[in-house]
């Protein structure tokens, strides 16, 4: 399972929007939202993610490696 997908789904079991995750962890929502969704998950979100949750995933993507830039941490 794509790992944007399991945060995903492990949110809905818990009752978590995304807004809501995002805030906690710092990130915007629509950061958050096209990480998870699009599989774009960068080593500051798996992290985030860890720390506050506990929930372990692997980063799918690197801040400047995104062709339009959008990341914080480029």
């Amino acid at each position: 399972m794509a790992e944007g997908r399991r945060v995903l789904q492990w949110a809905h079991q818990h009752g978590y929007s995304v807004e809501w995750m995002a805030e906690q962890i710092g990130f915007s929502h629509r950061t958050l939202a096209r990480a998870l969704t699009q599989d774009l998950i960068t080593p500051g979100i798996a992290e985030a993610l860890y720390r506050r949750f506990g929930i372990r995933v692997r980063a799918t993507s690197y801040p400047c490696d995104d062709d339009d830039n959008d990341w914080d941490d480029c």
